[in-house]
């Protein structure tokens, strides 16, 4: 799966509607802090309304991280799971609920992988603004 050097490009989905303002960049400044993740390139901020919240939910920041990493995707997916957690973010059964910080992998390189609760790319990479557009702005060249 790494390349020759051992390191993946991969791009991270960052949303966030509880403190947008603050937890947006907080999850940015901590992906810059792990050791097996280098930040390439933060794409711009996008504001998008909450999808399938209801018309009181909150407003999405969306952005999109381009990094390289170390990390197999798993590994990935447990060390944004972590940076979640140390910002406050509590999973519950409604997947549109809000939430202080959304920490996805859109895509790794050129890996495809449906399985143990994991999709790459993102499935709603191609199919929805709030991550197509931010993707889009640090990757314009990936093709999917």
């Amino acid at each position: 799966m790494m390349g020759p050097n051992n390191r993946t490009d991969a791009v991270i989905s960052v949303g966030s509607n509880i403190e947008r303002e603050r937890h947006l960049p907080e999850a940015v400044r901590l992906l810059r802090r792990h050791r097996a993740i280098d930040v390439i390139d933060v794409s711009r901020v996008f504001e998008s309304p909450s999808v399938g919240g209801g018309s009181d939910a909150p407003d999405f920041f969306n952005a999109a991280v381009r990094v390289c990493t170390g990390l197999e995707p798993d590994d990935l997916r447990d060390a944004l799971r972590h940076i979640e957690g140390v910002l406050g973010r509590t999973r519950t059964e409604d997947i549109n609920a809000p939430r202080t910080i959304d920490l996805d992998i859109a895509y790794y390189e050129n890996v495809a992988v449906k399985d143990n609760g994991m999709s790459i790319p993102a499935p709603d990479v191609l199919t929805a603004p709030h991550v197509a557009v931010p993707v889009a702005d640090v990757a314009p060249d990936w093709k999917h």
